[in-house]
């Protein structure tokens, strides 16, 4: 999990500080698709805790 929150840190703040135009549109572009898959990561640690 820590990892996949990292990943939508680090992306989002590409979209925001980026200088290069290519790069700050790719994480512009691919943003969505972490956030939904932190928030797939999230829903599956909520249904099945650690024991």
């Amino acid at each position: 999990m820590a990892a996949h929150e990292k990943a939508v840190e680090l992306f989002t703040q590409a979209a925001d500080n980026l200088t290069d135009p290519e790069l700050q549109a790719f994480a512009k572009t691919h943003l969505p698709a972490l956030k939904h898959l932190l928030e797939m990561a999230r829903a599956l640690a909520k249904a099945h805790p650690s024991k």
